[in-house]
């Protein structure tokens, strides 16, 4: 008779924690009528050990991509095993440039680990805001004598006031008022996506 044999496995498991913020508000409330929920993150493993290039695909092997669904920014993936990992975002959220220069890499070698990217703000996912303003030219017709005969030519209208409203003509809502310069024209300040 063979003796009988018990074989043992030492799963290595491990997680990871992120947390995505706003870049100019620094919090999870968005710019404007952007929104950070809808960003895609993916996990990556490298099948070469720890000898991946992190700004490449190759050698990578896609674990898991998630969409950010809650408002407090934060995503968590569970049940990764051992190796060599990266976490980048995919997709931007609504009103959102997405950050391609921002990828993490990580090492799970022990049974439980907690890789916790969402403690220090050095480490959060930031995405800026597309921003950008209103150009408003005004001009106005006025009848002019030219050769004895007369026409109706544009020139610019000096003075023109005009209220930037977001969404409705609600007092609340009132984003910018501007006044034409000497050109007909006045333009707004940068604004951030649907202001």
């Amino acid at each position: 008779d063979e003796p009988d044999e018990t074989l043992t496995v030492n799963s290595i498991i491990g997680s990871l924690k992120i947390k995505k913020v706003d870049a100019d508000t620094g919090t999870t409330t968005p710019s404007g009528g952007a929104t950070l929920t809808g960003a895609k993150f993916a996990v990556d493993r490298c099948s070469n050990g720890s000898s991946c290039n992190a700004n490449s695909n190759d050698g990578w092997t896609r674990v898991s991509e998630k969409e950010l669904t809650a408002s407090d920014g934060i995503l968590t993936w569970d049940n990764l095993p051992e190796g060599y990992f990266k976490v980048y975002e995919t997709q931007a959220g609504n009103g959102y440039i997405l950050n391609t220069g921002n990828i993490k890499t990580f090492n799970i070698v022990s049974d439980g680990q907690i890789i916790d990217y969402s403690a220090n703000q050095a480490d959060w996912f930031t995405n800026t805001v597309i921003k950008g303003s209103i150009k408003i030219t005004k001009r106005r017709t006025v009848n002019k004598d030219v050769n004895n005969v007369m026409t109706s030519m544009p020139e610019p209208f000096h003075g023109v006031i005009f209220d930037i409203y977001h969404n409705s003509f609600v007092a609340g809502n009132l984003v910018d008022t501007l006044t034409t310069d000497s050109n007909g024209e006045a333009t707004t300040a940068v604004l951030p996506f649907e202001s």
